[in-house]
């Protein structure tokens, strides 16, 4: 129980949420401790419940809660305050009531304290009505969902488990009546009969289905079947009620199936409701009620459901069904009391003799949220309801993520606050110096209750804060608010993120972090369905350790540099050889004869033909066919079979089966049919071992109907089968890890599988043990698991299969473009080492000129050693790319001192990539660079595993892939192809961070600049607090007269156009660098603000002080003077504000001159209003010239150091985006994109630590414009190298030490590409989109780094460390593999043209490894002293010997 904190501490908390509500960082306070966990739950059907069930009047002890549900925040009585208490946790709302509670003290002096509170009243009212319409809308949903109706049964039967009904409080008081239960008629909840209780007998039922076997056919329900059922709505279910659901019916609750309209118990469900995936999933009745057809059948049986505490796990539930005996007694009442004094500890199964316990699991129950489809009805019992179902205990709130803008604008609102402390003590402190100086010499004016002056300043200290209350503005949260809005709907409505196909545009969940996009600086992805399609296709296998699949991968394509229409026509020419030869061994009318294969190999089928290889190709394919969990297929009018399952691996391996002969045809509850070549086989389920991340594989146990053979089929990782497998397979396991190096080299994901035959009676034993942990409730999955690993072993290796996920359209376009704008992307995923470097290195994340940095560890000890002799060898290197598994990467995060290691190898690599990582992993990942960095961070998946993830980062994007919507639903932007994210970050972000900057910073430059105004008259006014503008210039200065300036520079200013935001992707570096918003920029907006409000009142102080303004001697009073100083200043902030708008529309045009015309207009009209105290200024002032004059010069005076400042700096110094501008104004197309360079050393030094900036740098413009002259880039000259001359050499500007990461001068932009000029005099002209595609030449290697093939280590810790060093044709990469001994293992890769050489160098010392390097042919007889390990000659390692294998 958590205790309350102790008054010494309460001050402390005070103060540290005061702070973080301010937006300073302060550590988070211990995080709350979790509520207790609900109990479990034990559900009596057509069973009384025991006496120790219940309370002395019946009452059952366990109270559920009932299926009513409220999703919506308000009621009618609660709306007002809670509503209110919400809106006042902004501190600035706060300060606004302050304020306006000031105001209604008379002797402060405001006119009308009602039209003082307008302002506040209004935005509270606005905020409400659309916090009270947005409930609203939610309590229409939830009346729509308790409304809803279902059936249930009806009549005389009683739900036992079913709480009485509360008696009104009208019976309070009331006696009860004695009871008047007789012989024969007790009542099983009356308690005076409980205390008679004798042992009961049960009546007896038959569990077994009465019409034995049938087909798997729909069976059409009886006209009699609603007979018994009454329909109710959602809201008035209860645990244990029998629930009778229709097709198409949503699940009204968490409901065990007892029956479907199926015989043999199958029915379907669509779930995308809970995660988000459409493909149908089968659900399973349990064998012993599928007895119950009718609603007379639900009156017979009777059992105990044992269910597990609610819980949001949505895919595993532990549970039991408990079945008494036939004639099966009741313990008596003093039995049941000896169990356990707590009625929750007590086994159902002691209640009576001779109970049977049957395991319930995720397959038998419907979840409330998801569909009935494709079955004709399902009768089921209500297991929770309302907020104890599974779906509503995952509807928690996504983690507030507040914008970093956000954050540091209450700092600066802060400073803003703390200047009007300092003008409200500078006028409370002068007035208390005045009153004191008066006070001496008691002047007739100070009478009596007057004459304190302490008093005097404090009256003063508030009412100059009133006066000055517009330094805080109020309407600052609302525009932001409103820029945010819209902004969102323009990414909404962007047609270049809207995907066609799916008809998914991009959809922002999170309107208030828009600007973090345009800061982004790590960009955290997941592989499988975010990278890539997650369209798997079967394109290779092994086979007894012979390779097979000769089709085009990804990879392969791109090595050989086929074009995708020379690819796909490749690949039709070789499916139809492959059809001609599979035809001649059978015809298989399955496979619909146009589609293309993706599996294409003839000489599978010659292998076939032989004696050995029949028997392995067989058993081979007939586990694809047979170990999955793909639904029933669905047949076409001419027989072809199509598939659908929850994984897409299963399906393409299922498919790949199918395509060459081994079908999968029917499943019913425990039995397979498969067509091998022809021959139909059914086999028998008895047993699916499913796939988890700890396991790592899946088995089935199957039964032969022909022979009666139990078979373990397995398939799974290599590193988890390998383990499993029998001695004596050496020589196929070290082919099969061969032919896995190399499939995955072609950037495929691997399997092996492995078969057993079960002798009967150790099956007959290890199912008993099995069903046992099934039906434990406590760590199910534990014990099945732990059971489930003494069977799966001793296994025969078949092969293992290679399947390809294909990249998405433009990745690699789009990771180099997210690069070059200076986003550090990063890869975690589960997959294998690598398959994860392929993919990185077809998408562009990896380069192969990168030095790459493969660390894998087993201890702490060991991954700390390996980062630290990392970081002192690339220390110096800044083109290292790190890869990391899960293994090592848990160990460096398991202390500080290994993050601390880890976060800094991190940093000086351009590109990371984790693999075989966990979803907690990723996001302990994510929040180490958040924060050990302080960096912006985003991450990127599609599905459940990388909710977590998303959460964790700032900005969290998901993908509506095939995965589901889990990702997406909690996400804070949905898009549907990763490609999008270029245009998402690096325009809209880009132009979000710009707008909301530059919002917020105009307007606090308004603010001050009006109310410095205000205090420089109070030198001249006594200090006296009293307001030199009309009071309505005051309410309507952020209303009327210049909100709308910055509210249309915050909507629909641009800095740069989107074409040019994309071509020049280094323009993103200003939001990475927070340029835009900073203190030092706020402090010289407060500098410019102070001299131009001194301006503003001292020109018009001077030019009315002692004068007079028309012939008949009219003084100039405060009045004329206040209309002055206000016109000068709402003119001045309006332009300015003007002037920092970069993209000037016609709309500018009008709200700038409109906005001051307004406040021109407007002084004449209230002026003649009866109620004005303007009256006669404006004959005055309006007609005369020196007002006009005054106004015009000090606006004048006030702008004219910005525009020399800024007219100086573009002719002397331009920044590079006025150079983009120019060239963007006059159309002279976009620039070739440019080249990051490194070109000092201390540029060098600041990238290791993860914080260099390339500065953006731009060509020479070769023109004149007006009068401004421009400049050539500093850096581009050196940057993109002139085209040599015939015959002259090009060298290197930096040396072959300091290599330059060098990209493509031109745009590869996937939505804007442009044409690069071929001469000096072609126009630069806008190009139109072309689909170009970055490949790397043919002739650079790409480095594959292949572990599988090394030997593996059981009992010994082992850990390995590879450097690879790139050269221009030759790739060469080093392991050290390090065991707990003193004695090492080294191996030596080689990549040279498409050629992979491994040499192991065994059994050396550490301390003794020679230096390793390759060397080229024409160098080998040089400097003999160097191991020629690489070049494939005999060397030496000190105290060691040399192995050498050469694979091709």
């Amino acid at each position: 129980m958590s205790q309350k904190p102790s008054a010494v501490h309460q001050p402390r908390l005070i103060v540290a949420n005061l702070l973080r509500a301010l937006g300073f960082p302060v550590p988070s306070a211990a995080p709350p401790q979790p509520p207790p966990p609900k109990p479990k739950r034990r559900i009596y059907v057509n069973i009384p419940l025991p006496p120790v069930e219940c309370d002395h009047l019946g009452r059952p002890h366990q109270h559920w809660t009932g299926n009513k549900v409220r999703t919506s925040k308000y009621t009618p009585l609660t709306f007002v305050p809670k509503n209110l208490a919400e809106q006042f946790r902004r501190l600035a709302n706060v300060y606004f009531l302050m304020t306006v509670i000031l105001q209604i003290f008379p002797m402060f002096g405001v006119a009308s304290p009602i039209l003082a509170a307008m302002p506040l009243i209004v935005i509270l009212t606005v905020t409400g009505i659309k916090d009270g319409f947005e409930d609203w809308k939610r309590h229409k949903t939830d009346n729509m969902v308790n409304n809803s109706m279902t059936w249930t049964l009806k009549g005389n039967w009683k739900n036992v488990n079913r709480p009485q009904a509360k008696k009104s409080w009208l019976n309070f008081g009331r006696r009860v009546a004695p009871c008047e239960c007789g012989p024969g008629t007790e009542d099983p909840l009356c308690a005076n009969c409980a205390k008679k209780a004798k042992p009961k007998i049960i009546p007896t039922f038959d569990f077994q289905p009465s019409n034995g076997r049938a087909s798997l056919t729909t069976i059409e329900p009886p006209e009699e079947m609603t007979q018994g059922w009454a329909r109710t709505p959602w809201k008035d279910l209860h645990v244990g009620d029998f629930v009778l659901l229709t097709s198409d019916n949503r699940i009204p609750a968490d409901i065990l199936i007892l029956s479907t309209s199926d015989s043999h118990g199958v029915c379907f469900v669509e779930t995308k409701g809970l995660d988000g995936e459409t493909n149908l999933k089968s659900r399973e009745a349990l064998k012993e009620t599928l007895f119950i057809k009718t609603a007379a059948d639900c009156h017979t049986g009777q059992f105990i459901i044992e269910s597990e505490a609610p819980n949001m796990n949505l895919y595993s539930y532990s549970g039991a069904l408990v079945i008494p005996p036939p004639c099966a007694t009741l313990k008596p009442v003093h039995a049941q009391r000896r169990l356990s004094h707590k009625p929750s500890m007590i086994n159902a199964l002691d209640l009576f003799d001779g109970s049977r316990s049957v395991p319930i699991n995720i397959q038998n129950i419907l979840l409330r949220g998801s569909i009935l489809r494709n079955s004709a009805w399902v009768i089921g019992v209500v297991l929770s309801t309302g907020i104890d179902t599974k779906v509503l205990l995952n509807a928690g709130y996504t983690p507030s993520k507040r914008s970093r803008i956000e954050r540091l604008m209450n700092p600066q609102v802060a400073m803003n606050f703390a200047i009007l402390l300092v003008m409200c003590v500078i006028c409370a402190g002068m007035v208390t110096a005045i009153m004191n100086g008066w006070l001496k010499d008691k002047p007739p004016w100070v009478t009596a209750g007057h004459d304190n002056a302490r008093v005097s300043g404090f009256f003063t200290f508030w009412a100059s804060m009133i006066m000055l209350q517009n330094v805080v503005p109020i309407s600052l949260y609302i525009t932001i608010e409103g820029v945010k809005t819209i902004q969102a709907y323009f990414i909404y409505s962007d047609i270049d993120i809207y995907h066609e196909e799916t008809d998914d545009p991009c959809v922002p969940k999170s309107w208030n972090i828009a600007d973090d996009l345009g800061q982004i600086e790590y960009l955290f992805s997941d592989k499988t369905g975010t990278l890539t399609q997650n369209k798997m296709e079967f394109m290779r296998c092994s086979i007894a350790g012979v390779p097979y699949g000769q089709g085009y991968t990804d990879v392969t394509a791109d090595r050989e540099g086929l074009d995708p229409s020379s690819r796909a026509q490749k690949m039709s020419e070789m499916s139809l050889e492959m059809r001609k030869t599979t035809s001649a061994i059978y015809k298989n009318p399955h496979v619909e004869p146009d589609t293309p294969l993706s599996f294409v190999d003839p000489n599978i089928w010659s292998d076939y033909n032989t004696v050995d290889g029949r028997s392995v190709i067989r058993n081979f394919f007939t586990l694809l066919a047979l170990c999955h969990t793909v639904l029933p297929p669905k047949r076409t009018n001419n027989s072809v079979i199509e598939y659908a399952a929850q994984s897409p691996d299963e399906q393409a391996l299922v498919t790949g089966a199918k395509n060459c002969g081994f079908t999968f045809l029917d499943r019913k509850l425990d039995e397979v049919t498969i067509d091998v070549l022809g021959e139909i086989r059914k086999y028998r389920v008895l047993n699916i071992l499913e796939f988890t991340s700890s396991r790592k594989r899946m088995s089935v146990i199957v039964k032969d109907e022909r022979d009666g053979k139990i078979w373990l089929l397995c398939k799974g990782a290599d590193s988890v089968i390998y383990e499993r497998l029998a001695p004596g397979q050496s020589i196929m396991c070290e082919q099969t890890l061969v032919h896995l190096e190399l499939f995955a080299n072609e950037g495929l994901r691997t399997l092996c599988l492995a078969q057993r035959v079960i002798p009967e009676s150790e099956y007959i034993s290890w199912a008993e043990r099995y069903h046992k942990a099934a039906c434990t409730l406590v760590d199910r999955e534990r014990e099945m698991e732990m059971v489930g690993e003494e069977i799966e072993k001793e296994l025969e290796l078949l092969g293992a299969t290679a399947i390809e996920d294909k990249l998405q359209e433009q990745v690699p376009e789009c990771i180099a473009l997210l690069r070059q704008a200076g986003i550090k992307v990063w890869v975690l995923t589960g997959d294998k080492l690598e398959t994860a470097i392929n993919i990185s290195l077809a998408s562009n994340l990896l380069t192969s000129n990168q030095t790459l940095i493969v660390l894998k560890a087993h201890t702490p000890q060991t991954i700390f050693s390996q980062l630290r002799e990392t970081l002192a060898e690339h220390s110096a290197n800044t083109n290292v790319a790190l890869i990391i598994d899960g293994d090592s990467l848990r160990h460096a995060l398991s202390k500080p001192e290994g993050q601390d290691l880890l976060l800094r190898l991190c940093m000086i690599c351009q590109s990371v990539v984790c693999c075989r990582v966990s979803p907690k992993q990723k996001a302990q990942v994510v929040r180490l660079v958040k924060r050990g960095v302080g960096a912006m961070c985003a991450s990127i998946g599609d599905g459940a595993n990388d909710v977590s993830m998303i959460q964790e980062a700032h900005v969290g994007i998901g993908i509506s892939g095939q995965e589901g919507l889990q990702a997406a639903m909690a996400a804070d932007y949905v898009i549907a192809q990763f490609k999008f994210l270029s245009k998402l970050l690096l325009v809209h972000g880009h132009w979000s961070y710009y707008r909301v900057a530059e919002t917020v910073m105009n307007f606090f430059y308004k603010n001050l600049v009006w109310v410095f105004s205000l205090f420089w008259y109070q030198f001249f006014s006594g200090f006296s607090a009293e307001i030199l503008f009309d009071y309505t210039y005051l309410m309507f200065f952020n209303l009327l007269f210049t909100s709308l300036p910055t509210l249309i520079l915050g909507v629909f200013d641009q800095d740069i156009s989107a074409p040019y935001a994309l071509s020049i992707p280094q323009l993103y570096e200003r939001g990475i660098r927070q340029e835009l918003f900073t203190t030092r920029r706020f402090l010289l907006t407060v500098f410019d603000a102070l001299y131009q409000s001194s301006v503003c009142f001292f020109f018009a102080y001077a030019l009315t002080v002692e004068s007079t303004w028309d012939s008949s001697g009219y003084g100039v009073d405060k009045r004329a003077m206040g209309t002055m100083v206000a016109m000068s200043a709402i003119i001045t902030v309006n332009l300015g504000v003007g002037m920092n708008i970069r993209n000037w529309t016609w709309l500018v045009f009008v709200v700038i001159f409109g906005s001051t015309a307004l406040f021109v207009v407007y002084v004449p009209i209230w002026s003649v209003l009866p109620s004005s105290t303007l009256k006669g200024v404006v004959t005055h002032a309006y007609g005369n010239a020196s007002f006009w004059l005054g106004v015009i010069l000090s606006v004048v005076v006030c702008l004219l150091p910005r525009i020399v400042w800024r007219l100086g700096k573009s002719m002397i110094d331009p920044p590079d985006l006025d150079l983009i501008r120019e060239r963007q104004k006059y159309r002279l197309g976009t620039p070739p994109r440019l080249v990051r360079v490194h070109e000092h050393a201390e540029k060098e030094e600041s990238v290791q630590n993860g914080t260099a900036k390339i500065d953006l740098e731009m060509t020479e413009v070769r023109r004149r414009v007006s009068s401004v002259r421009h400049r050539p880039s500093k850096v581009l000259t050196n940057a993109i190298p002139e085209e040599p001359e015939p015959g002259e050499k090009e060298e290197h500007p930096h040396g072959d030490e300091d290599e330059a990461e060098l990209v493509s001068p031109y745009p590869l932009s996937p939505i804007y590409p442009t044409v690069p000029p071929t001469s000096p005099t072609q126009a630069e002209a806008p190009a139109t989109p072309s689909p170009v595609r970055s490949r790397r030449p043919i002739s650079a290697p790409i480095p594959r780094i292949t572990t599988s093939g090394l030997p593996r280590a059981n009992h010994a810790d082992r850990s390995l460390s590879a450097f690879i060093t790139p050269e221009p044709h030759h790739t060469s990469l080093i392991f050290m593999d390090s065991r707990t001994t003193s004695r090492n293992t080294g191996y030596a890769f080689s990549f040279d043209e498409g050629v992979v050489s491994r040499d192991v160098v065994g059994a050396f010392s550490t301390s003794g490894l020679c230096e390793m390097r390759d060397k080229d042919e024409e160098d080998d007889t040089e400097d003999e002293e160097i191991p020629k390990i690489l070049s494939g000659r005999k060397a030496c390692a000190s105290d060691g010997e040399l192995w050498k294998e050469t694979r091709r």
